[in-house]
């Protein structure tokens, strides 16, 4: 038996287009022969698509910051009250935008939204259908699960993060299509995509040796070299395909149907 972790964003779902049918026919086809399909994104879960008609055995939230099997939480970990104090400050004398991804909502400031929406129509050439954004503050009684931040054109550059973090934080480059100097990540260190598989197989009984990672982004690169078999979509990132074991087809050429049926040896 396989357990297969499967990103959203370009590897079940293209970008603007709803999900392909042989997609849908291939984790059918999995889970039909006794094989496990999790979902395993940097989303919370408030930002879900819609993935109807797609039945999941469970899903792999907000990088690994959470995971829930058949309706389950089996992780449910926050940044703490004072790191999130410590990032908050940081990215106010940075000049950045934060986003606080929690699971009722991401929070931000107007004019955070505005920039996103304005950096979407530039970068995507449409507005970016995201659920679960809120225009306002984060009410002080949440904490977040991870952060999405924008910066503003001519100012400090997004990228640059990466060297000024305190080690509870580690940064991930951005998956929205916007140029990194632009827009970026952050997310607890110790938790990645990766542990949060592991924490899926842990409860499972099943070792790394029996999960298929799939992506096509570099918050993916973690899943996929730890994974007993590690796949990049044809339409994934150079540094992704570079550390993958195999590289399937672009999205929109069958390319999650490549993917499943080559781990499964078919």
């Amino acid at each position: 038996m396989k357990c297969f972790f499967l990103d959203i964003d370009g590897t079940i779902l293209p970008f603007g287009k709803p999900i392909p049918g042989s997609a849908i026919e291939a984790v059918e086809y999995a889970r039909r022969n006794g094989n496990k399909v999790f979902v395993a994104t940097g989303r919370a879960k408030a930002e879900f698509p819609s993935l109807d008609p797609i039945v999941f055995d469970g899903y792999v939230y907000s990088a690994g910051a959470a995971v829930s099997i058949d309706g389950k939480l089996i992780i449910d970990l926050h940044v703490s009250g004072s790191d999130h104090e410590e990032l908050s400050s940081y990215f106010g004398k940075r000049g950045l935008h934060p986003m606080f991804q929690t699971d009722v909502g991401t929070f931000m400031e107007e004019e955070t939204y505005d920039l996103f929406q304005y950096y979407s129509m530039k970068f995507i050439g449409r507005p970016i259908e995201l659920g679960g954004l809120v225009r306002k503050k984060m009410p002080e009684s949440l904490l977040p699960r991870k952060y999405l931040y924008l910066a503003s054109e001519g100012g400090f550059k997004a990228n640059d993060v990466q060297r000024e973090l305190p080690d509870s934080f580690k940064y991930v480059p951005n998956t929205l299509g916007f140029p990194q100097s632009l827009a970026g990540e952050v997310q607890m260190a110790s938790v990645t995509k990766a542990s949060g598989i592991r924490a899926v197989l842990s409860h499972l009984g099943m070792d790394i040796s029996d999960a298929v990672a799939i992506g096509d982004g570099s918050n993916d690169i973690e899943m996929v070299m730890d994974a007993g078999c590690g796949i990049a979509m044809g339409n994934a990132s150079d540094d992704l395909k570079a550390v993958s074991d195999y590289i399937a087809k672009d999205i929109e050429d069958d390319g999650l149907k490549d993917a499943i049926m080559h781990a499964l040896g078919e």
